[in-house]
């Protein structure tokens, strides 16, 4: 039975032709796959490992990027607010007020050091290059996971950077705060106003709301924008509302039940908030990292399953799609017909879209394709990367075949060496 269940799981559920089925019946089908194909690839990618490495990066830059949010809550006259709200969390939660009281103290001195004079200025390229440096290892993460191997440009990084830094703060306090303001603001009213109390309830449930949907906002667009990759806005805001609410939910669970306070608190006595803290912020990093796997799951659910497990293909197998990949491009061209984009290329051959995405690095790099912008948006397509005329099978294995570095030097002779290489150029 057992055996039947992990069977149908590997290899029958990516069997069914999701297009055949009824709507009704596809339905369950196709959100099972992202379900499963999300877990197995948080597993595979080893998301764990890359939130400890996360978590590490954003301790170091926790009191910069606090700094950067108080400053922007500062703006809006919230600042007070929120550092009051962050305390009264604190105590509730038996989290040592007074290690979070010197935190913030921490974060408010980086904010007044940089109001002017040379210190100051060291401040604010402290400030920005910590959060820059925290968002580029979360950069690095995506593209692993997505498998994107050209990172950003410097100018794009300089932009997309930018409206994270502006959007992320700005959400982080309307989830944190702002519905408590709100809240007291609205409750005023009603008593004064006896026409809104017919809409409590609703107002109320908005409230209740509003952290979650910020939180879904920040999530969607950093699953939008993070990645050196186009994301469909789709796949972004199931993975942004799914993740999003985990962590609230997570978030309510870990203040009310207190985990771990007691045992922490005999142990480590007045350091418990820091393991405490760590605990925290791990499980934070992996509910981000499985929304990012999430993402990807559900953009190539479909595809995926023209493979399960194509990470052991032979080499022999991989030149052979390559060749079918470079075929279907110079077939295209010479015929006329507009460039194909990474999706296009996986649903017209029927292979994975990772596995697209690395024979066609491989064969940008052997200089047999190239990269160009599709009509309709700002996709990336691709086309044949030399005159079609000159592209036969051979050329196009020679070129697969020798792209690359070169053979490390062997401890045999240089004769040896080449005696070596003109017979396996003579038996291929």
């Amino acid at each position: 039975m057992i055996s039947k269940i992990t069977r149908f799981f590997e290899e029958g559920l990516w069997k069914i032709r999701l297009r055949e089925l009824p709507p009704v019946k596809a339905y369950p089908v196709r959100y099972l796959r992202v379900s499963v194909l999300a877990f197995r690839r948080f597993v595979d990618d080893r998301c764990s490992q890359k939130a400890s490495a996360l978590t590490y990066y954003s301790l170091l830059s926790i009191v910069p990027v606090l700094a950067m949010v108080f400053g922007i809550a500062k703006g809006f006259g919230l600042q007070k607010l929120i550092e009051k709200q962050v305390m009264e969390v604190a105590q509730k939660a038996n989290w040592q007020p007074e290690f979070v009281d010197r935190l913030l103290g921490f974060s408010n001195a980086l904010l007044e050091n940089a109001k002017g004079g040379l210190i100051a200025g060291v401040g604010v390229v402290l400030v920005f290059w910590t959060v820059i440096s925290i968002m580029g290892h979360i950069e690095d993460f995506f593209n692993e996971i997505w498998e994107v191997k050209k990172p950003r440009t410097l100018r794009r990084k300089f932009s997309d950077y930018l409206s994270v830094m502006i959007l992320a703060p700005i959400l982080l306090v309307i989830s944190g705060s702002a519905s408590v303001l709100v809240a007291t603001q609205i409750k005023g009213i009603v008593q004064k106003v006896s026409l809104l109390g017919v809409f409590a309830p609703v107002i109320t449930f908005l409230l209740q709301v509003l952290p979650y949907a910020s939180i879904w906002i920040l999530l969607t667009g950093l699953y939008l924008l993070m990645p050196n990759t186009k994301v469909p806005p789709k796949s972004a805001v199931l993975a942004g509302v799914v993740t999003g609410t985990i962590y609230q939910i997570v978030q309510w669970l870990y203040i009310k039940f207190q985990i771990g306070v007691s045992s922490y608190g005999a142990i480590y006595g007045s350091f418990a908030a820091l393991p405490l803290f760590l605990g925290w912020l791990q499980l934070n990093c992996m509910i981000v990292l499985l929304g990012a796997e999430i993402a990807v799951a559900h953009e190539h659910h479909e595809t995926y399953g023209y493979h399960p497990d194509y990470s052991r293909i032979s080499l022999s197998s991989k030149k052979l799609l390559a060749l079918r990949v470079s075929h279907l491009l110079v077939k295209r061209f010479s015929k006329g017909e507009k460039p194909l984009t990474l999706a296009q290329i996986s649903h017209t051959l029927e292979i994975p879209v990772r596995l697209v995405r690395s024979l066609l690095h491989d064969l940008i790099g052997a200089g047999l394709v190239t990269e160009t912008v599709a009509e309709r948006g700002h996709d990336i397509a691709f086309q044949p990367g030399r005159t079609v005329e000159n592209i036969t099978v051979k050329v196009a294995i020679d070129a697969y075949e020798q792209h690359g570095e070169g053979p490390a030097p062997l401890e045999t002779s240089s004769t040896e060496e080449e005696g070596i290489l003109t017979h396996l150029r003579r038996l291929s």
